[in-house]
């Protein structure tokens, strides 16, 4: 059957009732109930369908649908300089996957130091839930699986740390998986039988002297088990341009981008069904991409130019975004925007 399609109509109601936060001098908080319906239309080619159906593209297509019910409350506060807060959990009372959970919660705090304001932010969440439908059923042309898979339980907490007066922000996070779903080698469905854990640091950094910018991203990732969840070890990307105005009218930014990552087994991409899957063949990364670029804004025009991928004129060739999808090729690019407004 030609008619090779996949497609997911959901439509979800919520229904709550809400004690807003400060409505009474006793209303420290906010807290907000609700129940919701998720229902659910998965449509796909029925693994019943012949190449005799091709003349009609409904016969051979199959749907299923799915109907949960959900109740859950929400925990906040959101006013104050000192301290704000919230929390969110749902659970599955009836229908497909009862019993799924999944509950988050932020954390946000300010104080002084050294009469420098540093902003405090910690969360995290807990989920159980069982994977999709199309994950566990799925039939085309090229492809067609049914499995039967547990629930995927993650845990994750994140800590981040703000000093605007030093243009810092670091963070880190730390997550733990267990019975993760991911495409294997084979570009099918599989789940890890197991737990894995990953834990990534990111650090930002903006530095300005004068017209002089310099902005800083570096990301470190680790993953327990890179054949099923694989990560480059470090990713940068770094900003150094100038900013300012020319006649004090004229807008202007000039400068360079350069983004980088280590090298390490991407995953590939299956256009057969729009998912990219695990491979222990080709490494990518260890190439920097660099642009030029000069932006400019007068009154309401702005307009800019930009030689894309720079490094391409001196380093070595070697630029893939996934294994077998090279990078675009150096080009220059002009552009304007003009905004027509009293």
């Amino acid at each position: 059957c030609t008619a090779d399609t996949a497609g997911l109509l959901k439509i979800r109601n919520t229904v709550g009732i809400s004690l807003r936060e400060g409505f009474h001098e006793w209303a420290k908080m906010g807290i907000t109930a609700f129940v919701a319906h998720d229902w659910r239309s998965y449509t796909g080619l029925s693994p019943y369908a012949t190449r005799k159906d091709s003349a009609d593209a409904f016969s051979c297509l199959a749907t299923h649908q799915e109907n949960r019910l959900w109740g859950g409350a929400e925990l906040y506060k959101r006013q104050g300089k000192v301290l704000t807060y919230q929390a969110v959990g749902q659970l599955c009372l009836l229908g497909a996957n009862m019993g799924d959970f999944e509950v988050n919660g932020q954390l946000n705090t300010r104080f002084i130091i050294g009469k420098k304001p540093v902003m405090l932010q910690a969360g995290g969440f807990i989920k159980n839930l069982h994977p999709d439908y199309f994950l566990e059923h799925y039939y085309s042309n090229h492809f067609y699986w049914n499995n039967q898979f547990q629930n995927e339980y993650r845990t994750r907490l994140y800590g981040t740390l703000e000093i605007p007066s030093l243009g810092c922000n670091v963070s880190l996070q730390v997550e733990n998986l267990s019975n993760y779903v991911f495409f294997n080698e084979q570009a099918v469905p599989d789940q890890w039988n197991g737990q894995l854990q990953v834990i990534s640091f990111s650090w930002n950094q903006h530095i300005a002297a004068g017209i002089l910018n310099w902005d800083n991203n570096l990301v470190y990732q680790a993953s327990s088990q890179e054949a099923v969840l694989p990560l480059p070890a470090f990713s940068v990307y770094s900003n150094l341009y100038l900013k300012g105005s020319l006649s004090q009218v004229l807008l202007t930014q000039v400068g360079i981008d350069c983004r980088y990552h280590t090298s390490y087994y991407a995953p590939a991409y299956m256009p057969a069904t729009g998912q990219f899957y695990v491979q222990q063949a080709i490494r990518i990364g260890n190439y920097p991409f660099m642009n030029f670029y000069a932006n400019f804004r007068l009154k309401q025009a702005r307009f800019f130019i930009q030689y894309a991928h720079l490094s391409r004129l001196f380093a070595t060739p070697v630029y893939f975004s996934a294994p077998h999808y090279p990078m675009n090729p150096a080009v220059l690019k002009v552009g304007i925007s003009w905004n027509f407004y009293d």
